[in-house]
């Protein structure tokens, strides 16, 4: 990892619009960094493929970007595609990788300050990054500052708002300490209606200009405050008929941008181990929120939870999901 460079690219490589996120290595091996020039020298950043089974941006980029093959962009564009070598294996990353949203503060990785010094060099209207979720979730921007334009740029992609200022490693969470930088979230991986979604959203951003990102009133902004894990050496199941661990309920996805009652459960037990739910200062939670009982697990409180995932190995590498609340601003 420590070695692992950004390769820099001058000009729309054609061969970029032909490959799948699979094949994509056999052209550029490393994290590449596609430079185009556009109508004005300020430039617009644009991510994907961080996670090497999330494919919607990398499909969204190839539909925006062929548009100007012939033509000039507005502005600038600076487009990273993240690890086409977890892509080839269509993992979020492999297994002796680090994950790629979660390096963005180790400047003595080469990957890193290759990038950062990069932007530093250029003038930057705005940063996305573009991921989905490997659980049933409506499309959403993540933001990191409730200012008005980062609001606007997020209205331009989802009324679905999200703000959080954790996990500090993440990308757009680094960036926006510099420029104007956000995340969205596109649902299931290469759905076709995501697609689209990302692919207009990029038009629009394209077309707009700073005195265009204005609100006409605040939108409701919903802030993760509780990060749910599985502790490592647990065994888990998303069935009822495991006696695991844990045996999560089958639909625990479809709690996702829920209201959820308290006493609401999702899960079996079977042993002494007990999940994990820190906060945002990574104080453990747990017992305040999640109730075991009659081996049943249940929520104590209200909540309103997001990410939930029923993909093992997501829940393996990163976690099971978040509570969130509305943000009073």
């Amino acid at each position: 990892m420590e070695g692992l460079k950004l390769d820099w690219r001058k000009g729309l490589d054609s061969s970029f619009l032909s490959h799948t996120p699979m094949d994509f290595y056999q052209s550029f091996s490393n994290p590449t960094l596609f430079e185009i020039d556009g109508e004005s020298d300020e430039c617009l950043f644009i991510s994907t493929l961080l996670h090497g089974n999330e494919t919607t941006g990398f499909y969204s980029l190839q539909r925006f970007l062929k548009q100007f093959e012939n033509k000039k962009p507005k502005r600038n564009l600076l487009v990273l595609i993240g690890n086409p070598q977890a892509a080839r294996a269509d993992v979020r990353h492999l297994p002796k990788q680090k994950d790629f949203n979660r390096i963005w503060r180790e400047e003595s990785l080469e990957l890193v300050n290759s990038l950062l010094q990069g932007l530093a060099q250029r003038k930057v209207f705005a940063c996305v990054d573009i991921h989905n979720t490997t659980g049933k979730n409506p499309p959403y921007s993540v933001i990191h500052n409730l200012s008005e334009e980062y609001l606007a740029l997020a209205k331009v992609f989802s009324e679905n708002i999200i703000y959080f200022v954790q996990p500090k490693e993440a990308l757009s969470v680094r960036l926006s300490e510099d420029y104007l930088a956000m995340t969205i979230e596109c649902g299931l991986s290469s759905r076709r209606d995501s697609i689209d979604e990302v692919f207009t959203f990029l038009n629009a951003l394209h077309d707009k200009d700073h005195s265009e990102l204005k609100i006409q009133e605040r939108p409701k902004v919903y802030n993760s405050y509780g990060r749910l894990f599985v502790p490592k050496d647990a065994e888990f199941a998303f069935d009822s008929l495991s006696h695991v661990d844990f045996s999560f309920i089958p639909d625990i996805e479809d709690l996702n941008f829920k209201s959820v009652k308290a006493g609401h459960v999702f899960g079996n037990y079977y042993s002494e181990k007990r999940l994990i739910l820190l906060d945002r200062e990574d104080k453990d939670i747990s017992d305040e929120y999640i109730e075991y009982k009659n081996g049943e697990i249940s929520f104590k409180k209200g909540v309103r939870p997001s990410l939930l995932t029923s993909n093992s190995s997501s829940v393996r590498q990163d976690v099971l999901g978040y509570l969130m609340e509305s943000v009073k601003y």
